[in-house]
């Protein structure tokens, strides 16, 4: 993937985080007293955070390489990528029967 795609591909991710994040804000101030926190609102700022390191990452590798550079991948990201899919069945399949078997 080259370093615009992931520049598209981030600032899609961060405009959905920002729709929550609005999403989140609205329903807090609307529903003060219905088991919100301001938790609730704070979280996904820290996913804000971290789209802006990675926006300014790509932003230096774009100065430096080009818009069409393409990062060398791992030889471990493969075999992570599996294990983490794995790992997110697992726990929805886990989560899941907890939801159907809970009454």
């Amino acid at each position: 993937m080259t370093v615009r795609q992931t520049k598209r591909l981030v600032l899609v991710a961060s405009v959905l985080i920002a729709l929550v994040v609005a999403l989140n804000l609205g329903l807090f101030l609307w529903h003060r007293g219905a088991n919100r926190d301001l938790f609730d609102v704070v979280m996904p700022l820290l996913f804000v955070v971290v789209m802006s390191s990675i926006w300014r990452r790509l932003s230096r590798l774009e100065a430096e390489h080009g818009p069409d550079y393409v990062e060398p991948t791992s030889r471990y990201a493969r075999p992570l990528l599996i294990g983490l899919g794995a790992l997110a069945v697992i726990l929805g399949g886990v989560a899941a029967y907890l939801l159907a078997t809970h009454r």
